[in-house]
C-alpha cells in the first residue's frame, strides 16, 4: 500500500455508502519545523487525486458514485493542519464541487495547537502598531550620552 509520499498513485480506493472513497494515507507527523513541507506533500497528493477525478477516470471506474477524498493520518492533526484541510475543502467546494474531502487520524490524541499562528505573524496591521509604539518610547538622542551630532566617534 502506498502513502502520502508516493505521487501519481491512489493509496487505496473502495465503495462505502454510495460513495467512491479515495484514501490518502498520511504517515507524516505534523510537527512545527516540517509543517510547510508536510502541507506541500499533502497538497500535491490531493492535486493528484483531483486530476484523477477531473479526468473522468473515477467516473469510469465507479460510475454514478460521488468521489470522496478521505485523509487518514497516523498522527494527530495540528491546528495548522486543520486550517489547511478546511481551506482545501472550501477551494474544492467553490471551484468545481467534483468531490468531497474528509479527514480523520488514528491517534488517540485530539487536534493540538502547535503554538504558532501564521495569521498573527503575517498580518502587518496586527504587529506593526506595537512595534511603532515601542520605538516611540525611546528617543534616539537619549541613546547617546552626549547626544548625536551626526558622527560616531
Amino acid at each position: 500500500m502506498s502513502n502520502i509520499s508516493d505521487r501519481g498513485v491512489i493509496d487505496y480506493a473502495f465503495v462505502e455508502d454510495n460513495k467512491y472513497v479515495l484514501l490518502i494515507i498520511d504517515t507524516l507527523e505534523w510537527n512545527f519545523s516540517e509543517r510547510y513541507t508536510h502541507a506541500r506533500a499533502l497538497q500535491d497528493k490531493i492535486n493528484d487525486y483531483l486530476d484523477y477525478i477531473s479526468s473522468g477516470q473515477a467516473a469510469e471506474s465507479k460510475h454514478g458514485l460521488r468521489p470522496v477524498i478521505r485523509i487518514i493520518g497516523e498522527y494527530s492533526f495540528s491546528k495548522y493542519c486543520i486550517d489547511f484541510l478546511n481551506k482545501a475543502k472550501n477551494f474544492i467546494k467553490n471551484k468545481d464541487d467534483i468531490c468531497d474531502i474528509e479527514w480523520t487520524h488514528d491517534s488517540k490524541e485530539k487536534q493540538f495547537n502547535d503554538g504558532f499562528n501564521d495569521d498573527y505573524v503575517f498580518e502587518p496591521e496586527k504587529i506593526y502598531p506595537r512595534l511603532r509604539k515601542n520605538w516611540a518610547k525611546k528617543s534616539f538622542r537619549r541613546d547617546f550620552p552626549n547626544g548625536y551630532n551626526g558622527k560616531l566617534s
